[in-house]
């Protein structure tokens, strides 16, 4: 029987809890709202960073359903129209949960917003991520008026990408309250799975057994999932069941290196690498800095950049935050970027997918 041959995907930055809802809409709930899903998905999930794995095997079925797909552009834009408005009803309720007060709610009521919340999530995984999938083979459509219909509502749809947003503002004010009422630390809250908490709000006896499961998962966890079952392994169980399911076969392309999207574009051009403070200033105008990591001064060299790869950080980092804010494409939290890239490399930064290729 011949090994699964596993190809290394996006690395984002992700809360844990997140994670089981795309992956069940990547192996279960895909098949009836797109038509197609995944045998089999690996995530890693090491310091809030989740790196996917998916076979080669899928993949290569994926291209051949997305070239069949794009071919019917009314049930592309039907797919990308639920997108937006998934998205929208997301942000409402976020934005209208963030005006209240929930210091007086009980746990029944807590438990109710926790559901509204999960029946949305479910909605959002159900045809968010095939927006970036179907990027590209839109793109590659011959011109024509429904090409461009489909490339503007693929613009508007990658102008905000809201789920970490919204979910930080639903869960950091619903964790504070259920904390309090169920007496679970509230960091270990986010290491749980939708499952679990709704477990949490049914039944006080879990609480410490639950705390127990969630504070192994804070270092180091492998989520397993298909079509048929999903296992969550932690700890050193996780390295080894990682080693076990990869161990040599992994694909790695030394042309190509990934990290997280912090703001998202196309670009390609020459790698200009910071090597300290004194070379922001010889930053050549349309160049793709490459820079450890980015202070907020900064910005006055690197604005006319065409891109920015940062070997540390998140989506709250500074060089995310001002790189969305002057549309800069970005990627961050690229580690060993320096081990891979030099000065004048000519590169595709892709933060879209958050990845880096050498030309």
């Amino acid at each position: 029987m011949s090994r699964t041959n596993w190809v290394k995907g996006f690395a984002r930055e992700h809360t844990f809890i997140s994670v089981p809802f795309f992956l069940d809409a990547y192996t279960k709930r895909w098949k009836k709202s797109i038509g197609f899903v995944f045998s089999k998905v690996m995530v890693v999930y090491e310091n809030k960073i989740s790196t996917s794995y998916r076979t080669e095997e899928d993949l290569k079925r994926l291209d051949k359903f997305l070239l069949k797909l794009v071919k019917n552009t009314k049930k592309v834009e039907k797919i990308l129209n639920t997108i937006q408005k998934n998205r929208i009803l997301l942000i409402n309720y976020s934005e209208n949960l963030a005006k209240k007060d929930l210091s007086n709610l009980s746990l029944i009521e807590l438990k109710k917003e926790y559901q509204a919340f999960f029946s949305l999530s479910l909605k959002f995984w159900d045809y968010h991520s095939m927006g970036y999938y179907l990027a590209e083979p839109i793109l590659n459509l011959s011109e024509s008026k429904e090409k461009n219909k489909l490339v503007t509502q693929i613009e508007e749809i990658r102008k905000d990408m809201p789920y970490i947003r919204c979910e930080k503002i639903v869960l950091d004010k619903l964790f504070l309250e259920i904390s309090k009422k169920t007496n679970i630390l509230f960091e270990l809250l986010f290491y749980l799975t939708p499952k679990e908490l709704l477990r949490l709000f049914s039944n006080s006896k879990v609480v410490e057994k639950l705390s127990t499961i969630a504070d192994k998962r804070r270092t180091f966890t492998v989520f397993f999932y298909t079509a048929k079952s999903s296992k969550i392994f932690v700890g050193e169980t996780a390295k080894l069941e990682l080693n076990k399911k990869i161990g040599s076969k992994i694909q790695t392309n030394q042309k190509e290196i990934f990290g997280t999207i912090a703001s998202q574009g196309i670009v390609d051009g020459e790698v200009f690498l910071v090597t300290g403070k004194h070379t922001l200033q010889n930053i050549l105008k349309d160049s793709i800095v490459v820079i450890e990591k980015m202070m907020p001064e900064d910005i006055v060299f690197i604005k006319n950049a065409k891109g920015v790869i940062c070997e540390e950080g998140g989506l709250g980092s500074h060089a995310a935050i001002l790189c969305r804010e002057y549309k800069i494409p970005c990627i961050v939290g690229v580690k060993n970027v320096f081990s891979y890239l030099k000065s004048k490399d000519n590169i595709i930064l892709d933060a879209t997918k958050g990845k880096i290729s050498l030309k």
